[in-house]
């Protein structure tokens, strides 16, 4: 069983953001440590970043604008 938590740091509304995560969700993990993640930051032109962490029961992504701009 899988498990992704969703944390919206921004003030766009979760529909709004769910393409992004779909985005970095079909670009699949990677391996660069001992458990495959998602990447660590995915930035888009339009200023949004996603950040990605796991743990042992799930995958958190987490949106947020892109602090220098």
């Amino acid at each position: 069983m899988e498990r992704l938590i969703i944390e919206n740091q921004t003030d766009l509304l979760m529909e709004k953001v769910l393409p992004y995560i779909a985005q970095v969700v079909e670009l699949g993990k990677i391996s660069g440590n001992k458990n495959k993640q998602y990447c660590y930051l995915t930035s888009f032109k339009d200023g949004i970043e996603v950040l990605s962490g796991r743990n042992k029961q799930s995958d958190r992504l987490i949106i947020r604008r892109d602090q220098n701009e």
